[in-house]
């Protein structure tokens, strides 16, 4: 958790880190996206930009999805799990 704090842009602007290394933060990391955009919103005054949002959303069905599908195959288990 303390990491993915660090990794987060809660204390830092992502216009202060290299192109590259912003672009990968925002597909490893979900919440930069939308931190980024609470920001804008927040302390601009401007819309947040729609590829936030879209990544955003992208990220969190895939994760959707994906835990979905565990969830299914590992259900009939649970009982004796627990």
């Amino acid at each position: 958790v303390l990491a993915w704090f660090f990794l987060s842009p809660v204390f830092y602007r992502m216009e202060q880190l290299s192109e590259q290394y912003a672009r990968v933060l925002y597909w490893v990391n979900p919440m930069a996206s939308l931190i980024s955009s609470y920001r804008l919103i927040l302390y601009d005054n401007a819309p947040p930009d729609p590829m936030f949002l879209g990544r955003t959303m992208l990220t969190a069905s895939v994760f959707l999805l994906v835990g979905y599908a565990i969830f299914h195959r590992l259900s009939p288990r649970f009982g004796e799990e627990v």
